[in-house]
């Protein structure tokens, strides 16, 4: 989706019920996180509202967040794009 300063892409997640929350903000920070882009997750006030069984999670059975940190601080480039985007 487009619409930031300079038309560049962003990653839009919307949450259609209450629980799939966990799920979809579990993504929305995955995908922030690996791809160093921000993500937008949508929710509404009936989602908030709303109350439905939810599983606890296993935090082991979670997919795994893969960080790359920064470790040369002057050839630190956030926004530059490679061939993964």
């Amino acid at each position: 989706m487009y619409g930031r300063n300079g038309e560049s892409p962003l990653i839009v997640i919307a949450a259609s019920t209450p629980s799939n929350c966990f799920n979809y903000a579990y993504e929305a920070s995955r995908l922030a996180l690996e791809h160093m882009t921000p993500v937008i997750l949508l929710t509404d006030g009936y989602i908030a509202n709303g109350a439905e069984p939810l599983r606890i999670h296993e935090v082991d059975k979670l997919e795994k967040i893969y960080v790359k940190f920064v470790t040369d601080p002057e050839c630190f480039q956030p926004y530059a794009r490679n061939e993964s985007l």
